[in-house]
């Protein structure tokens, strides 16, 4: 791989004596690796030979001919396909059960997953992207996931600072860079690169920090990260957001092979730390924890008034007759679709594509369930489940949009592979009818 020549002098200023080995790096195969979704309680198949990620209890490497994402766990959400050292930034925030927090650039859902695991469905997670295109998908990977206290916005920084001041507990910024760690998995990053890049991100990183500031509460948890090298966009922002914004470092705890920040400054060296390809199985990644020590402006955001209309009874009446649960949370209504809030802030003008969970929608006929809400349930809150083994002709056979025989009674039928909810089926008269949605059917 030719790397670009004024990145080369920058990478051996910043590594020196360690420059040969970091370029060797270059030349190893790159590790897949995986996330697991604690909410699923799955077990992975012995063939594909995971083995931990050090810095995640979640995370592990899998077997290259594995494919899991070919695997029915995967359209299950029983785990998130991630690079091992983005799974970093999310270990981070001390505690985040019971926590408004917020991924301010959030796409394509890998750290907000992780994030959203750790809450263990308590509190209140927004995670946002400013790309449409890119929040869409984000809102479709945490749809899979089948976390109930999401929201996704596609907002700008800005707007959002402006709605939810002084709102959060915790703020994840995995900022836009220049993207120097994913040379050797993404070529086009190193396409994209020139030397003034980095100076250009900086200022960019700033603004967006700047607004995160504003959302985060006094005595609030800030983590920063970026998958690049350069110290203008990782230690040099850390030290402007201690000298000048205020913050102090927060303890960090780094296991073998993640190093600690490279700056003369102590303060900025122990609330950073990196990994390097050379030192780990990873690609290179930055990341630094810090607390906000300067007060904060009320927040405005106003209280979600609880629905009560056709929706919530449509929605009442089909819990009652198919699962064997009972939400206990803030029902919304928009238009004729039904969503539930664990945290009920109110959120209108912006711009929101899943507004927690996606119950389904009411129509002429009755209540339909969404398929997010198939991923948020488990198969002992349904009163008809359909079980498949994910080695069986059956389940491929379900997801691919086919019906299947059954004996069970007529109604709302979770159906599952290896106990794990894949979506819905109906059954009426010893077939299930399939619900599952016509964009994500196999081919």
């Amino acid at each position: 791989m030719k790397l670009p020549e004024q990145f080369e002098k920058r990478m051996r200023e910043l590594l020196r004596e360690e420059y040969d080995a970091f370029v060797a790096s270059y030349d190893k195969p790159i590790r897949s690796s995986i996330r697991l979704n604690r909410n699923k309680n799955v077990s992975l198949p012995n063939e594909w030979n995971c083995t931990p990620v050090p810095w995640c209890d979640t995370g592990f490497y899998t077997n290259p001919d594995s494919r899991p994402g070919k695997h029915p766990y995967h359209d299950a959400g029983a785990f998130y396909m991630q690079e091992a050292s983005a799974m970093l930034p999310a270990t981070l925030p001390v505690d985040v059960k019971g926590k408004r927090v917020l991924d301010l650039c959030a796409a394509p859902g890998g750290k907000s997953s992780q994030i959203a695991d750790r809450m263990e469905n308590t509190g209140l997670l927004i995670a946002n992207e400013i790309n449409v295109t890119r929040a869409h998908v984000l809102s479709s990977n945490m749809e899979r996931m089948g976390y109930p206290n999401v929201i996704v916005t596609n907002e700008t920084p800005q707007r959002l600072a402006d709605k939810l001041e002084g709102f959060f507990d915790v703020i994840l910024v995995d900022a836009p860079c220049s993207g120097e760690g994913m040379f050797r998995k993404e070529p086009q990053a190193m396409e994209q690169w020139e030397d003034a890049y980095p100076e250009v991100c900086a200022k960019r990183q700033k603004e967006i920090l700047v607004c995160a500031n504003r959302m985060l509460k006094e005595g609030g948890q800030l983590v920063y990260s970026t998958c690049t090298f350069s110290k203008e966009e990782n230690e040099d922002i850390v030290e402007w957001l201690i000298c000048e914004m205020g913050y102090v470092p927060n303890t960090i705890c780094r296991t073998d092979g993640i190093r600690k920040g490279i700056s003369e400054q102590r303060r900025v060296q122990e609330a950073c730390c990196r990994i390097f390809p050379h030192v780990t199985d990873g690609e290179g990644h930055f990341a630094a924890s810090l607390v906000k020590t300067t007060p904060s402006e009320p927040c405005r955001a106003k209280t979600a008034q609880p629905a009560n209309n056709v929706a919530v009874n449509a929605f009442l009446n089909f819990e009652k007759e198919n699962l064997n649960t009972t939400y206990q949370g803030t029902f919304v209504v928009k238009e004729n679709e039904l969503y539930g809030l664990s945290d009920a802030v109110l959120l209108d003008k912006l711009h929101i594509l899943r507004y927690g969970i996606h119950f389904g929608t009411v129509e002429k006929h009755g209540f339909t369930p969404s398929h997010a809400y198939s991923h948020v349930l488990k198969e002992e809150d349904a009163q008809r489940v359909w079980n498949l083994k994910s080695t069986s002709d059956d389940t491929e056979w379900y997801l691919k949009g086919n019906t299947l025989n059954t004996d069970l009674p007529n109604g709302w039928c979770l159906v599952c592979t290896d106990h794990i909810p894949l979506g819905w089926g109906k059954v009426v008269n010893g077939t299930i009818k399939n619900h599952y949605p016509k964009g994500l059917r196999h081919k």
